[in-house]
């Protein structure tokens, strides 16, 4: 089976105004909220909005988890379209089993149900590995 190849854009991205947080992970907030105001079509708060609840979080991660942290921000713009970049980075630990952490993530909003013998994708699944061996 052949893939298609996948047309990439890119698009130049200028950046101004960033903002290193090294100790001071709460001070990182307020400054958002000031660089959503510098890129704000009005209020800043609207904008602010939608990165301030990450904030608390990402400093709380970094805090807990991490040896050195540090939270950065700048302003990003591409044409007529700016907005916040926000990283947390870190010299931690890290996970020892990622693929668990991210399923543990996933499973916390939705039901698991338990299905007694194979599913029909499984059933699919090997029935076309069965036939292309067979082709072969």
């Amino acid at each position: 089976m052949r893939r298609r190849a996948h047309a990439v854009s890119v698009v130049p991205l200028e950046s101004e105004d960033v903002a290193w947080f090294h100790d001071n992970l709460t001070g990182a907030r307020t400054a958002a909220s000031r660089l959503a105001a510098r890129i704000g079509t009005g209020s800043g708060e609207h904008r602010a909005g939608d990165v301030a609840p990450a904030m608390p979080e990402a400093a709380s991660n970094l805090v807990k988890h991490a040896v050195a942290r540090a939270i950065m921000l700048r302003i990003a713009r591409t044409g007529q379209h700016a907005g916040i970049e926000f990283r947390a980075l870190d010299d931690g630990p890290g996970m020892a089993d990622a693929a668990t952490a991210i399923l543990d993530r996933l499973l916390r909003h939705c039901d698991v149900i338990s299905i007694n013998g194979p599913s029909y994708r499984l059933k699919n699944r090997l029935a076309a590995i069965a036939r292309d061996t067979d082709a072969a």
